[in-house]
């Protein structure tokens, strides 16, 4: 979660790119984000619901790792392997900045 402590010190630049894309994505419709890049499923995630709330911004947006998806269509049977693999695996990413920690 993002710390309250740091809402107020968002620049005015900060503010007005999180307007600009939010309001960007509820133009064309968007409920639903993948994304495969650690650092912008963190932020689009996490950190913008709440400054979207801060700003007073509707944003109804899931956001998904691609990783998350290819799992579910697996689960689904509606993503088959060629070839079975016979390990679990573990996705780590290191997006995550001091003091922002997912609670």
């Amino acid at each position: 979660m993002v710390p309250e402590r740091m809402l107020p010190v968002a620049s005015i630049e900060m503010r007005e790119t999180i307007k600009h894309n939010v309001d960007e994505l509820n133009r064309r419709g968007v409920r639903t984000l993948i994304t495969n890049c650690g650092s912008c499923y963190y932020y689009l995630g996490m950190f913008y619901p709440v400054f979207a709330r801060w700003l007073n911004l509707d944003y109804p947006i899931k956001v998904k790792h691609v990783t998350e998806v290819i799992s579910e269509l697996m689960d689904e049977g509606k993503l088959k392997l060629k070839f079975p693999v016979k390990m679990k695996a573990t996705f780590t990413t290191h997006a995550i900045s001091p003091g922002l920690e997912k609670s």
